[in-house]
C-alpha cells in the first residue's frame, strides 16, 4: 500500500514530481502514479498548490471547499 495518496483535486502542476527527495512520484494518466519509494517524508504535500496530497490514512481537506466559487457551490 503507498503511503502517499494523490486526491482527485490534483491539478498535475509537477511541482511534487520535481520535489520528491526519493523520486518516488511519476507522470500517470490523469494524475502523478505514487511508487514503493515513497518514504511518507511529505515533502511533497507541503508544497501541493491545491492540497491534493496527503499520508495514506490521515483525513483530506473537506470536499466542500473545491466547489467554492462554482455552479455547485453557489448558494
Amino acid at each position: 500500500m503507498p503511503l502517499l495518496e494523490v486526491l482527485d483535486h490534483c491539478t498535475c502542476c509537477g511541482g511534487c514530481l520535481l520535489h520528491c527527495p526519493e523520486r518516488a512520484l511519476l507522470p500517470g494518466p490523469g494524475r502523478p502514479v505514487v511508487t514503493a519509494a515513497c518514504t511518507g517524508c511529505g515533502d511533497c504535500i507541503e508544497i501541493c498548490p491545491a492540497d491534493a496530497l496527503r499520508l495514506a490514512g490521515e483525513p483530506g481537506p473537506d470536499p466542500s471547499y473545491f466547489r467554492l466559487g462554482t455552479r455547485e457551490g453557489a448558494r
